[in-house]
C-alpha cells in the first residue's frame, strides 16, 4: 500500500504513514492532529476592489508608472488552515494559533466618498489614507452641544455688554469733590470815557463862498478823464451810463477852501450820484446810495456812510428830477446841503476822512454814480472870499 505523507500545521513537521485514514493521525511531536499534505491548498490573497484616488485621475498620475517600493505587509509565518476540520480541531484544541486579522477590505465594506483607498504591490494589502478634509457634518457631530447652542451664544454676547456698560459708568463716575479755596478775581477798572469825535450837525457853522466861480466841465477830457463806466457829453453837460461805480475826474488845482457845487438828474436806476472832493484828505459825497436809503459823506474814521454818523437816511429821491447839491469844505468842517438845504456836516481837519472806494487818481475832484445813468448838467468850483475866510 503506498505511504501517504501527513503534515502537522501547528509545527510545519511532514510525516509519511501508510495506513489509511478519514481522519489524520496526531503530531508525535505536538500532539495535534495532522493533515494530509494533499489537502494543503495554497492559501492565495482574497481579491479586493480598487478604489482610485482622486489624485490618481490627473494626466500627471495617468502617465506615471505605478511605483514598485511600496510597502508590503507580510502575513505572519504561520499560514491559516484552510480545512474546516483542522480549524475546528484547532479551534477545540490548545493551539496557539489566533486568526489572522485581515486588514484589507472585502467586498461588503462601504467605503465613503472623500476616504480615499491605496493597495500596496504584494499580498493585496490595502492602506487607507484619511482625506485631510474632513466633512462639515461630521465635524458639526463632532462638537459639544453646548458649543452650538445659541443660547451660549447669547449669553456671552449678554455678559459683554454688561462689562462695557461696566467700564463707561465707571469712567464717567464722577470722583470725589474737594473744597477749592476761592480766589480772589481781579476786576478790572472801567474803562476811561473816550474823547468825544465831533458830531455832525444840521445849523450852518460856514457862509455860502462869494469868491470867484469856475466852470469845471470844460476842465474834463471824457478820454483822458473817465475812470469807470462809459460817459458822452451833450450840449455841454456829461452824462454816465448805468455801470458799477462809473466815474470821471476833474483836474483842476483846488484851494483849502471852497464850495463845490453840481446839478445832476437821474433818469434811471435806484442807487447813488456821488461827489468826490479833498478837505486835507480824499473824501465823498454819497447820495441815495444803497437802494436810495442813505445820503452820507465817506469815509469817515474808516466807516462808510450807512454805519458813520454822517449819514442821513429816507431822503426823497426820484429819477428825473433835477437836484442841486453842495458841499462845503472848511478848514474845519464839511457840510453837504441839497437844494438849499442843510443834510448833514462833519467837525474835522480832514484827519479822519478818507475815501478807498471811489478813487480819482490823485485829483481833487470827480463826478460818479452807481448802476444809475445821471446827467451832471453842471459843475463849478466857487472861491472863498478873503473876507469870509475861516479862521
Amino acid at each position: 500500500m503506498a505511504s501517504r505523507t501527513w503534515k502537522c500545521v501547528p509545527c510545519g513537521k511532514a510525516f509519511q504513514s501508510s495506513q489509511p485514514r478519514t481522519v489524520g493521525p496526531n503530531c508525535p511531536a505536538c500532539g495535534k492532529p495532522l493533515s494530509s499534505a494533499g489537502s494543503i491548498a495554497p492559501r492565495l490573497p482574497t481579491p479586493q476592489p480598487r478604489v482610485v484616488t482622486r489624485h490618481e485621475t490627473s494626466p500627471a498620475a495617468r502617465r506615471r508608472p505605478a511605483s514598485r517600493t511600496a510597502t508590503v505587509s507580510r502575513s505572519p509565518a504561520t499560514p491559516r488552515p484552510v480545512d474546516p476540520v483542522e480549524a475546528l480541531a484547532g479551534i477545540s484544541s490548545s493551539s496557539p494559533w489566533s486568526p489572522e486579522p485581515d486588514h484589507g477590505l472585502s467586498s461588503g465594506t462601504p467605503v465613503t466618498s472623500g476616504t480615499p483607498v491605496t493597495f500596496a504591490e504584494g499580498p493585496f494589502q490595502a492602506r487607507v489614507e484619511e482625506s485631510p478634509k474632513t466633512p462639515a457634518a461630521v465635524v458639526a457631530r463632532s462638537r459639544p452641544a453646548w458649543v452650538t447652542s445659541p443660547w451660549t451664544w447669547a449669553s456671552v454676547g449678554g455678559v459683554a455688554v454688561a462689562v462695557v456698560f461696566s467700564v463707561i459708568f465707571i469712567m464717567n463716575r464722577p470722583g470725589p469733590t474737594r473744597a477749592v479755596a476761592a480766589r480772589p478775581v481781579a476786576i478790572p477798572p472801567p474803562p476811561q470815557a473816550a474823547s468825544p469825535s465831533p458830531l455832525p450837525t444840521t445849523e450852518p457853522t460856514t457862509t455860502a463862498a462869494t469868491g470867484r466861480t469856475i466852470d469845471l466841465i470844460p476842465y474834463i477830457d471824457l478820454g483822458r478823464d473817465a475812470l469807470g463806466g462809459h460817459w458822452r457829453m451833450d450840449g455841454g453837460a456829461i452824462i454816465s451810463d448805468a455801470s458799477h461805480r462809473a466815474r470821471v475826474a476833474i483836474r483842476y488845482r483846488i484851494p483849502r477852501e471852497y464850495d463845490f457845487r453840481v446839478q445832476f438828474t437821474q433818469v434811471d436806476g435806484d442807487n447813488c450820484a456821488v461827489q468826490m472832493f479833498t478837505a486835507g484828505n480824499p473824501c465823498m459825497l454819497v447820495m441815495g446810495g444803497w437802494k436810495r436809503t442813505v445820503t452820507g459823506f465817506q469815509q469817515i474814521a474808516g466807516k462808510s456812510a450807512n454805519v458813520n454818523p454822517t449819514g442821513v437816511r429816507d431822503l426823497d429821491w426820484d429819477n428825473g428830477r433835477k437836484h442841486t447839491s453842495t458841499i462845503r469844505v472848511r478848514r474845519q468842517s464839511i457840510e453837504a446841503w441839497l437844494d438849499g438845504k442843510l443834510i448833514t456836516s462833519y467837525k474835522t481837519d480832514g484827519s479822519d476822512l478818507s475815501n478807498r472806494d471811489w478813487e480819482v487818481n490823485g485829483y481833487g475832484l470827480g463826478l460818479g454814480s452807481e448802476v444809475s445813468s445821471t446827467i451832471f448838467h453842471s459843475a463849478e468850483l466857487i472861491e472863498v472870499n478873503p473876507e469870509h475866510a475861516s479862521r
